[in-house]
């Protein structure tokens, strides 16, 4: 009995779940940002079920303030605005991703002024009717991303030391040279004497 419900759990498992996940999904990036930043976004459209990707929605977290969207041959975008105007929205269909390759989608957004994480919704259509939703999130943090932040510290601190010890060996070179000519000049003096 126990291996019975074992092996239809693995069925279950293998038919339901396993083709949502073998469909691939959808991202953005950059997925890091300052408060209050203007950047070029791309969302990354790939197609990994058999049935091509025929239109793409994604959801425009609040605080977000979209200024253009990316012309793309072959397909036509629609946005939807909230009251305040801010596009909230970004529809593109008529194109066709065929399986196994992907589209990318550009947009140029500014960040929201609040810090946190930020929430993003996408929907991808298939030819063959399906759906698939995707969430993926942002981040808005000041300064950017800390460990970015702490290894540009770092190499800055080493820049520095590698300066400051290149100094110190052109120095130390100066003073040899100049400690050469005067042995050269007091040895020339002593042969003349």
């Amino acid at each position: 009995m126990t291996r019975v419900c074992l092996l239809l759990s693995i069925a279950f498992i293998i038919i339901f779940i396993t083709p949502e996940y073998a469909k691939a999904h959808i991202d953005i990036s950059p997925q890091k940002g300052e408060p209050n930043k203007w950047g070029v976004y791309s969302i990354n459209v790939p197609t990994e079920v058999e049935s091509p990707t025929t239109k793409v929605e994604v959801v425009i977290p609040a605080g977000y303030e979209v200024e253009a969207i990316g012309s793309k041959e072959k397909w036509s975008f629609s946005t939807e605005r909230d009251t305040a105007g801010f596009v909230r929205k970004i529809k593109w269909s008529g194109g066709n991703i065929p399986p196994l390759t992907f589209e990318e989608f550009k947009f140029i957004a500014k960040t929201p002024a609040k810090t946190g994480s930020f929430l993003w919704t996408a929907y991808q259509d298939y030819e063959d009717g399906e759906r698939s939703n995707w969430n993926f999130q942002t981040l808005v943090k000041e300064g950017g991303d800390s460990k970015e932040s702490a290894s540009a510290k770092e190499a800055l601190s080493k820049a520095k030391v590698a300066t400051i010890a290149s100094f110190v060996a052109i120095g130390v070179t100066v003073s040899l040279i100049i400690v050469m000519v005067i042995a050269i000049l007091q040895t020339s003096r002593r042969e003349y004497e």
